[in-house]
């Protein structure tokens, strides 16, 4: 076989040259390599063009991209979903895709605004077609539906967010959806109760029988009294706190959509028994020489609560204040300010409370997020001051109609709340300006404490000198209320929720007609969002001024009807199934979440 040298193939049959002329290969074209003209390009008189060639990077195609979006992978569900639930998948459906509490898809579940946070797409390509993603399971295997993922993405919005002031994206409601949540199904369970029964009362004319976050709330309520009735390992301190989130939801769950102060007032003794609970353990680990370390003392200065359970505890605290009254001979923050706890005052709570948001965000909680804190920390300690005179108000009230004797007298609380009046006068004058371009949180936060202070104003009077006639000061409260709701009403009807209070003291002495019309129209437009609004529907056919008798009477004849459990049982039941029912074996004590 003869052997021919590539090299000295000529003419035809010379190989291609890949580092010719540009003209010859863009003709495609054998190039000699002569320099500085070749001769195919001499030959036919063409300009001979020696550039530098440029190669187009290598891409990488979007189907082998990121590892982590392909980390999904397939299991069985651990539930078994009975065949009458509401919210069982059909036969046909396809596997359920199992995701990780930590990898993205979760994220964005939780966070459809994030810039950083891949769609549903970027997924798509490492799914095989035989699956669905209809279903997504949280880290605590809850089965979420396309419906319960609506409720789910709903809850940012809802009432109950905009109630507790805070904008949406670093509050500690936010912190809870995203991280408890996560990985407690009963927190989970009321998320999804909440914003599906807010979205059913949307709708205007649903029955009880759509409704699924009815449905999810007596499952929830099903689970913590099973859970109350376990051992368990988990740290005390971080049970607390989901016990305590739970709690929360549940009540603030009874006086939004609940039909029965008693379903409410169970909750409330539960919060209670929970709290007694804790200062029990504490006694017992300081009697047995157990002290905080030097990690506690960082985290917030008490080994046994957490800044968030702090905040929590406080929350629960304000709502047994507003919704509570008459359902319990004592109320939580009278049971706060008694206890003999130093981590527990109530002043040193409410302190830590103010901070918990920068403690559960860590290096996560942006700047501006502090100074927004710093800046609301006068209003809120207003608002928090003016709840506490609140609950004394209703407490002594409760007291005179009893026939007890007690320190503190109607001539001692009008004289504080004068001096709280002083003591925040820059921000009571701050609440009449109009705000007008200005969006900050701080101004809400200012008229909602002086909405409540000027409402105090006038409960005082209702509830303990009834006899005496309005004075200047009274006048001035309506006419502060009024002005209060007409500007939060131009600027954001949903913040109307939060005057509730004071628009409803003010429809009882306002003399205005025209006022007293206008605050109906106002409770009707919110539609029973609020407890207190179903209360000031009760007074409405008989006229509203008139029925401050009516109004009192019925607060006080509330306590005494009321019957009370053993103190530390709690027994939670299924409020609304079936309406008045309750769950078999629901009797468990909450005494045992320290053990």
């Amino acid at each position: 076989m003869v052997q021919i040298a590539t090299g000295s193939l000529l003419g035809r049959n010379a190989p291609r040259s890949k580092t010719g002329c540009g003209t010859c290969l863009k003709r495609k074209l054998k190039c000699d390599e002569q320099r500085p003209k070749c001769r195919r390009c001499t030959s036919l008189e063409l300009n001979c063009e020696w550039t530098a060639r440029t190669r187009k990077p290598r891409t990488v195609s979007k189907a082998k991209g990121d590892t982590a979006q392909r980390s999904i992978r397939l299991i069985e569900s651990k539930e078994d979903i009975p065949q009458d639930d509401a919210l069982s998948r059909s036969d046909s459906e396809p596997l359920t895709v199992q995701v990780s509490a930590n990898n993205q898809v979760l994220n964005w579940l939780l966070d459809d605004n994030s810039s950083s946070t891949p769609s549903m797409r970027n997924f798509a390509p490492s799914i095989s077609p035989s699956l669905s993603v209809e279903h997504i399971p949280c880290a605590n295997s809850l089965l979420l539906s396309p419906r319960d993922r609506r409720y789910f993405e709903y809850f940012p919005s809802c009432t109950m967010v905009t109630a507790y002031l805070k904008p949406w994206r670093w509050s500690n409601l936010s912190y809870i959806y995203r991280y408890t949540a996560a990985n407690d199904a009963i927190v989970m369970r009321m998320i999804l109760a909440t914003s599906g029964s807010e979205m059913h009362r949307l709708k205007k004319g649903g029955d009880d029988s759509e409704d699924i976050g009815l449905h999810h709330y007596n499952v929830a309520v099903r689970e913590l009294s099973t859970a109350l009735g376990k051992e368990h390992t988990d740290d005390p301190k971080q049970r607390l706190e989901r016990l305590l989130a739970a709690l929360l939801f549940m009540v603030d769950y009874e006086v939004r959509f609940g039909y029965s102060r008693h379903h409410l007032r169970l909750h409330l003794d539960g919060a209670r028994s929970l709290y007694a609970s804790y200062e029990k353990s504490v006694m017992d680990s300081e009697g047995s020489g157990t002290v905080a370390t030097v990690d506690d003392e960082e985290n917030g200065g008490d080994s046994h609560l957490s800044l968030l359970s702090s905040l929590l505890l406080l929350w629960i605290s304000y709502i047994d204040a507003i919704g509570g009254q008459g359902l319990s001979s004592q109320s939580l923050l009278s049971q706060i300010s008694q206890s003999s706890l130093p981590s527990a005052k109530l002043e040193r709570l409410y302190r830590r409370a103010r901070i918990s948001g920068r403690h559960c965000w860590g290096e996560e909680y942006p700047e501006d997020a502090i100074l927004d804190d710093v800046e609301n920390y006068r209003p809120l300690e207003f608002l928090h001051h003016g709840l506490l005179m609140r609950s004394r108000i209703w407490q002594l009230a409760v007291a005179r109609h009893a026939g007890k004797d007690g320190v503190e007298t109607p001539e001692s609380l009008f004289e504080e709340l004068i001096e709280l009046g002083e003591r925040y006068q820059d921000l009571i004058l701050t609440s009449r300006l109009s705000g007008a371009g200005q969006y900050r949180r701080v101004y809400a936060t200012i008229r909602s404490a002086a909405c409540v202070y000027w409402a105090d104003v006038l409960f005082h009077r209702i509830t303990l000198r009834k006899q005496q006639t309005p004075t200047k000061i009274h006048r001035t409260a309506v006419s502060s209320i009024m002005q209060i709701a007409h500007t939060d009403y131009n600027r954001d009807k949903s913040t109307l929720a939060m005057k509730v209070w004071g628009m409803f003291m003010a429809g009882i002495e306002t003399e205005d007609g025209i006022h007293r019309d206008w605050i109906l129209e106002r409770l009707t437009e919110l539609g029973g969002m609020h407890f207190e609004i179903r209360e000031a529907f009760g007074y409405r056919l008989g006229g509203l001024a008139s029925s401050v008798s009516n109004y009192e009477e019925t607060w006080l004849r509330s306590k005494g009807c009321t019957q009370y459990g053993e103190p530390g049982s709690y027994m939670p039941i299924c409020a609304h199934q079936h309406r008045n029912s309750q769950i078999p074996s629901a009797n468990r004590t909450i005494n045992n979440f320290s053990k």
